[in-house]
């Protein structure tokens, strides 16, 4: 994939239900970008991928979203 140049920043007013306030700086571009990624999809770094044993969706769950309820068993 590659090195981004992510800077998330720490202004996590607009994107503060992905993010927690640890980020530094501001946000650019890539990090708008790498944001709105995280919205839809769970990112995990590759130091704890292999933490992740079974990860499954339920799609029936009713989460009050467009989004679907995500189990995932952590070693």
């Amino acid at each position: 994939m590659g090195d981004f140049n992510v800077k998330i920043g720490k202004d996590y007013t607009v994107y503060k239900q992905i993010m927690g306030k640890q980020g530094l700086g501001e946000m650019n571009e890539n990090g708008e970008t790498f944001a709105d990624f995280c919205s839809d999809h769970i990112c995990v770094s590759r130091i704890f991928r292999r933490s992740l044993l079974d990860v499954r969706v339920r799609r029936g769950a009713d989460a009050g979203s467009k989004h679907y309820l995500l189990i995932a068993k952590v070693e």
